[in-house]
């Protein structure tokens, strides 16, 4: 075996998990991870966070401006962690990455709208489904 999964802690800390000659997985508050990282240190980020559609516990957020200033956090941390010729790529919904795009563009000189298509999964009755997802 390559990497080797360690033991976690609690959420509200951050922790190794999985450790790999090539990197490693960390789970745990992410803002206070980016927080313990050197400024100017990291190459590429690519964030797939909660999107806040609620399907999951560790995706509510009360409103929808409590989910981008909790995004605008980690998106600082973020810009602070990257060097100068870094690169970040940040998964979510449109609608929901439109919502981030502005206030996101204090922090980084140019931003690309990137769309990742998918085959729509099975029909989902009244629902159309999602056959796309964008990129940041």
């Amino acid at each position: 075996m390559v990497g080797k999964r360690l033991a976690t802690k609690n959420e509200a800390e951050f922790c190794e998990i999985y450790k790999h000659p090539h990197g490693s997985l960390f789970q745990g508050d992410s803002v206070e991870w980016l927080k313990s990282l050197d400024g100017e240190s990291v190459d590429l980020i690519f964030a797939d966070p909660p999107y806040n559609i609620k399907k999951a516990e560790w995706d509510r957020f009360e409103n929808q401006e409590q989910y981008i200033e909790w995004s605008m956090q980690w998106i600082r941390e973020s810009h602070r962690i990257l060097k100068k010729t870094g690169t970040m790529y940040l998964c979510g919904f449109s609608e929901i990455l439109a919502d981030i795009k502005h206030p996101s563009m204090r922090y980084f000189r140019s931003c690309k709208w990137l769309v990742w298509c998918y085959k729509n999964k099975a029909n989902m009755g009244s629902d159309w489904g999602r056959s796309h997802e964008s990129i940041l």
